[in-house]
């Protein structure tokens, strides 16, 4: 007897309005803008943590803009989203 799976339809592609709005709730949240968490730097991703001669940044290792790392107070376990506006 072979047992057929049934195909779910695939879910809608997202409009490049609905994704921004998106990133931009996951960052209000203290979140990357791809919904992970932060590492303990503040960065995402790819960035790296680098001190920029009196102010820390979180820059990609591809080059690009480097952005303010995101505000956690996870040192006191809690995260309460505050973040730098990227």
């Amino acid at each position: 007897m072979v047992v057929l799976k049934e195909e779910k339809p695939a879910a809608p592609e997202k409009t490049a309005e609905e994704i921004a709005a998106e990133i931009k709730s996951n960052i209000a949240k203290g979140l990357c803008g791809d919904g992970t968490t932060p590492n303990k730097y503040g960065c995402c991703g790819d960035e790296q943590f680098k001190d920029l001669g009196g102010s820390f940044a979180c820059c990609p290792k591809s080059g690009g803009d480097c952005f303010p790392p995101i505000e956690t107070k996870s040192d006191r376990g809690e995260n309460t989203g505050v973040i730098v506006e990227r």
